[in-house]
């Protein structure tokens, strides 16, 4: 007879937690006592328009940024204190990456390999390849997806566990953002964990597990996919 015992369910591992996040600036405030949690191997979209507080919250994740209030950690250790330790398995995005004009795309990774200590460009090399980019281009001769997207292969460079990416889309066009899907849910399979900030809700909606809508600074709604 087949038994009608339940099996218990492991409990989830909460990665990243948020509680009671606030930043203010002098014009104004960045985030309002902002409280979430992102599990281990999730996949988190950030959700809302220009000055929601998207970029602000990934910023103080990243240790960018001092919140005013509130507490946050990245698998236990918080940003700032731990930043070393935390940069480690980490890797963020920002929107508006900076290249030296004549750099090529290898030579990034090659520059990015060295402040890291990672000895193989193999993973960088990887995500070059899936975008179709040269190693060998000057960066200042592709459009500017194309360099975010260069920007992205450093970011996974040394394989981090945890992606914190600010509005990597914003520039893509819909082959290289389909693509960019694509990898994202590569990473989604290998266990990584993810926080991606976008305006871009169809495509969130794809390669997402939850949403989290902010507006002026508060989180409105976290809705399941």
């Amino acid at each position: 007879m087949q038994s009608l015992r339940k099996t218990k369910e492991r409990p989830k591992t909460v990665i990243i937690r948020m509680k009671n996040l606030s930043k203010e600036y002098k014009n104004g405030r960045g985030l309002l006592d902002l409280t979430l949690e992102v599990e281990d191997g999730e996949t988190l979209g950030l959700m809302g328009p220009f000055g929601s507080g998207k970029s602000t919250l990934i910023g103080i994740l990243a240790g960018f940024l001092k919140p005013t209030r509130g507490i946050c950690s990245i698998n236990g250790k918080v940003p700032g204190a731990n930043q070393e330790a935390i940069c480690r398995f980490t890797g963020v995005l920002q929107p508006r990456m900076a290249f030296p004009r004549q750099m090529s795309a290898i030579d990034y990774l090659r520059f990015t390999a060295g402040i890291r200590g990672v000895k193989s460009l193999e993973r960088g090399l990887a995500v070059l390849e899936h975008f179709g980019i040269d190693p060998e281009l000057s960066l200042h001769r592709l459009p500017r997806g194309f360099r975010q997207m260069v920007g992205l292969a450093g970011v996974m460079l040394h394989g981090p566990v945890v992606l914190l990416l600010d509005e990597p889309d914003r520039y893509l066009d819909g082959m290289v953002q389909a693509r960019f899907d694509e990898l994202m849910l590569e990473e989604k399979a290998r266990g990584t964990t993810i926080l991606i900030a976008s305006e871009n809700f169809q495509d969130m909606e794809r390669i997402c597990d939850r949403m989290a809508f902010l507006r002026r600074g508060s989180l409105v709604n976290v809705d399941d996919v």
